[in-house]
Formats: structure tokens, sequence, C-alpha cells
């Protein structure tokens, strides 16, 4: 992983990992989202990873998901990705999602938290739930789902 680019949008003053870290924290923990990110590096040509690392909120009544940038300023976190999608392989959201939002891409995968956490949940605990979109194919929830994607792909 040595030689990806990473470019990272960072909101959060109080992060406890490096962008690398946290990277291969998420991929290290989830073998099978590793094979789906290197079949679809081969299948797109796409490389490295864009990371928001920021303090995500809460829906509003509309339900989209936002974080929040250096000024306290929300932002839905779909335009963020719209904004990346393409550019990068993966776009790594590291901010809290209490409702379980979720989000799309055209190009890129997108790896996210499911709930709310705070280092010591990822350093100490049994890990955080995350979910990984694929383009063309929707979320990869469950082992049985991640595998019939990664035959497709």
């Amino acid at each position: 992983m040595a030689g990806d680019l990473i470019s990272v949008d960072v909101y959060d003053p109080d992060r406890v990992f490096s962008p690398t870290q946290l990277i291969q924290h998420f991929f290290r923990r989830r073998p099978l989202y590793q094979k789906v990110r290197d079949r679809y590096r081969h299948r797109t040509g796409l490389d490295g990873y864009f990371l928001l690392m920021a303090h995500g909120t809460e829906g509003n009544v509309d339900n989209d998901w936002r974080y929040c940038d250096s000024e306290r300023h929300s932002h839905p976190i779909q335009e963020w990705i719209d904004g990346h999608d393409g550019k990068r392989l993966v776009l790594l959201l590291y901010c809290c999602n209490p409702y379980d939002l979720s989000v799309t891409s055209q190009r890129s995968l997108v790896l996210h938290v499911r709930e709310r956490f705070n280092a010591i949940t990822v350093l100490y605990g049994p890990g955080i739930r995350t979910r990984l979109y694929v383009p063309e194919f929707g979320y990869c929830d469950s082992s049985s789902r991640t595998r019939r994607v990664l035959d497709t792909l």
C-alpha cells in the first residue's frame, strides 16, 4: 500500500490514527473487503484513497448524513462523495453515522461506518460496524453478498 495515493480532508482535531493506519485498520479487519478492493482496482484502473475524517452529524428531517468542517459548518456527505467520486479507488468515511444512513457513488468504492463510535471503540472494542458500497452492485452487507459481488467482478 505504500505506493497508493492518499488524500485527506481532516476536520477532526482529536484524531488518533494517521490516515495510513486508519485505512490499513479498516481493510485488515475485513479480508473480503480487501478482495473486492483488489478486484475492483483491476477492473477500473482506479487507485488510492480519499479519506474524510470528521465529526458526523445525525441526519436532519431529510435523513441526509452530514459532516462538520473545522468551523463547525455542516455539509452533506453525499456531496463530498460526489465531488471525489472516480478520482480514487476508495472513499473512506471516518465519520459517525448514528442512523446507518446510506450513500451511493458512480465509480469509487465507498467504505463507511454504520454507527456512532470513538477512538476507544476502534482501538479496544470489538470493532465498529462498517459497510462497503460497490458501484453497479450496491452494498456488501453480508459475507454471502460480498462473495456474490466478488464472483461477478
